[in-house]
C-alpha cells in the first residue's frame, strides 16, 4: 500500500495510507471518537497528578469508547494506556496487560518515533518483573510477556522480627523481650546482605537455639547466669549457613550482656526465630 503508515512523517495527505490524514506532520487516523479522546485526556491529567488508578480507568474507558463507536483505537492511545498500566506495575496482572498493550503500540509506531521510544522506556521498567524481550519481536501480540523469573530488588531497609518458641521460663521470656528491644536491623544487615547477594531472596528465616544455666560461684555474689548458643546446630552449608554463623557472631555480645542481668536459677533450652524482610 502506497503512502506512510500511522504516525509516520508527512507533508500532505497524499503521503499517507488510505484511512489516514496528515496532521502536524504525521499520518493519523481520519476517524476519531470525541468521547474516547476526552477520556484519554482525562487519563493524561490523572497520571500527571499521580492518580495511577484513575488514569488506568480513564484510558480503559477511552479504548472501550472507540470500540463502541466501531472505530480503530489510535496507536497513541495504546501507547498512553500502556504507560499508565506500567505505572501500576506493583499489580502483576496490570504489568502483564501493560506489556501487551505497549506491544500493540510498538507494532503501530514507526522506528525512531517519540511514541515508540517512550513505549520502550516503559517496557524496560518491566525487566525486573520478568519481561521476555523476545516476545516483542512477534508481529502480533503474544500470549504472555512476563515469563522470566522476576529479579528481587534489594529493599532500602531490612526489618528483623523475633519470635520465641513455647519455652515458659521467665528468663527465656526476658531474652525475647531483650532481643526485641535491640536495634537488630542495623546489626544484622551485613548477614542479610551477603545472603541476598548470593540468593536474590529477600526473606530469610533462621532458628537459633539458646540454652540457659545458672552457675553457683564459690563466694557470695559470684553466682552468674550463662546464656549460650549450642554449636553445630545451624544449617550445615550454603548461604543460610553463612548467614547463621554471621547472626551468631552478632549475638555474642548481646547474649553476654543479657546474662549479666539475670538471676533466675531455672535452666532451659529454647529456639528463637529471626525473620528478615523488607521494612514496611
Amino acid at each position: 500500500m502506497a503512502g506512510g503508515g500511522e504516525l509516520q512523517s508527512c507533508s500532505d495527505a497524499s503521503q499517507c495510507q488510505t484511512g489516514l490524514q496528515c496532521v502536524g506532520g504525521q499520518c493519523v487516523l481520519e476517524a476519531a471518537s470525541a468521547v474516547g479522546d476526552y477520556h484519554a485526556a482525562a487519563g493524561r491529567a490523572a497520571l500527571a497528578d499521580g492518580d495511577v488508578e484513575g488514569a488506568i480507568e480513564r484510558f480503559s474507558r477511552a479504548v472501550s469508547q472507540y470500540e463502541a463507536d466501531e472505530l480503530t483505537p489510535p496507536a497513541w492511545l495504546y501507547c498512553e494506556q500502556g504507560r499508565a498500566l506500567v505505572a501500576g506495575r506493583d499489580n502483576p496482572e496490570r504489568a502483564e496487560i501493560g506489556a501487551r498493550v505497549l506491544h500493540r503500540c510498538l507494532l503501530r509506531t514507526p522506528p525512531g518515533s517519540e511514541e515508540r521510544r517512550r513505549a520502550l522506556d516503559s517496557l524496560a521498567r518491566l525487566d525486573a518483573l520478568g519481561l521476555e524481550p523476545l516476545a516483542l519481536s512477534r508481529t502480533e501480540p503474544a500470549d504472555a510477556y512476563l515469563t522470566r523469573t522476576p529479579e528481587q530488588r534489594r529493599p532500602d531497609e531490612v526489618e528483623v522480627e523475633v519470635e520465641g518458641d513455647d519455652t515458659r521460663a521467665q528468663s527465656f521470656r526476658n531474652l525475647i523481650s531483650h532481643l526485641e528491644d535491640e536495634d537488630l536491623g542495623d546489626a544484622f544487615t551485613p548477614c542479610w546482605d551477603a545472603y541476598f547477594e548470593e540468593t536474590g531472596e529477600v526473606e530469610l528465616v533462621l532458628d537459633v537455639p539458646f540454652s540457659y544455666d545458672y552457675q553457683l560461684g564459690p563466694t557470695e555474689g559470684s553466682d552468674r547466669a550463662v546464656v549460650s548458643i549450642p554449636s553445630g546446630e545451624g544449617p550445615s552449608r550454603g548461604p543460610e549457613a553463612e548467614a547463621y554463623d554471621c547472626v551468631v557472631d552478632v549475638l555474642e555480645p548481646i547474649r553476654g550482656e543479657f546474662a549479666r542481668t539475670q538471676r533466675q536459677n531455672v535452666g532451659w533450652r529454647g529456639d528463637v526465630t529471626f525473620t528478615f524482610g523488607p521494612a514496611d
